[in-house]
């Protein structure tokens, strides 16, 4: 059905809505951070009136809130999964990738990024999900979060495009 005819307030996931695979740790972490800002530029705020001066007021307000932004929008990244495919929503962009275009999902590093989930398309493209990501090796050697949630997707991809080759032809690896 296309957007023209859809009734009001239906989507496409009303029927089957996406499954969000994303570290919880990480969308805590950024509800944390944000609690603080908010709490750091109220006192600032507060502060400088009281001081009676205002011009500081303005450029409080501009940095927590785009701060603020940023968090929410880290908040809500992760992969969100249905029957279509997957659509991987980052801090900038989301993409959608249907199913029988991705190869495997992985952990490893991407940019700058450690340890972070990657969807790799068929055609070698690389995908980093900033809602899977691992902590700091060094810090905690033992935490596998990352990998778990990446071993539930590829069961996932697996499932619903077996592995011939007509539709699938490569078939995930552990890195």
């Amino acid at each position: 059905m296309s957007d023209m005819r859809r009734p009001a307030g239906q989507n496409d996931y009303d029927h089957h809505p996406p499954v969000l695979y994303q570290v919880r740790g990480a969308s805590t972490g950024a509800w944390v951070m944000l609690i603080i800002l908010i709490a750091y530029l109220t006192y600032a705020t507060i502060a400088v009136a009281h001081a009676g001066k205002a011009w500081p007021i303005p450029i409080f307000l501009v940095i927590g809130v785009t701060l603020a932004m940023q968090l929410i929008l880290t908040i809500r990244a992760g992969a969100y999964a249905n029957d279509e495919g997957v659509r991987v929503r980052n801090i900038r962009r989301a993409v959608f990738v249907p199913w029988d275009e991705i190869k495997q999902f992985s952990v490893g590093q991407l940019g700058i990024l450690p340890k972070i989930g990657i969807l790799e398309r068929n055609d070698g493209q690389k995908i980093g999900i900033w809602g899977i990501q691992g902590p700091n090796p060094v810090v905690r050697p033992n935490n596998r979060a990352a990998e778990l949630v990446i071993e539930h997707l590829n069961e996932e991809l697996n499932r619903r495009c077996p592995r011939d080759e007509q539709h699938c032809p490569a078939t995930p690896s552990e890195n």
